[in-house]
């Protein structure tokens, strides 16, 4: 499977991932609270594995596509 691009939003918040290459890809951050969580989260939600998001965010109230 390639993964091209992640979006994750809703009509105030949203997020889109485009940098993914036809390589081995690397998200990090030198600093917390960027969204690397979420984005892996928000992939592994939209191929179909059951929420595991921290309590505080509620992902009903987004769309998250791949």
């Amino acid at each position: 499977m390639i993964i091209k691009k992640v979006a994750i939003g809703n009509n105030e918040d949203a997020f889109i991932e485009d940098r993914f290459r036809n390589t081995v890809n690397i998200i990090y951050s030198n600093d917390n609270n960027k969204g690397k969580t979420i984005v892996f989260q928000g992939i592994m939600y939209a191929l179909g594995n059951s929420p595991i998001f921290p309590s505080q965010f509620n992902y009903k109230d987004y769309f998250f596509y791949l």
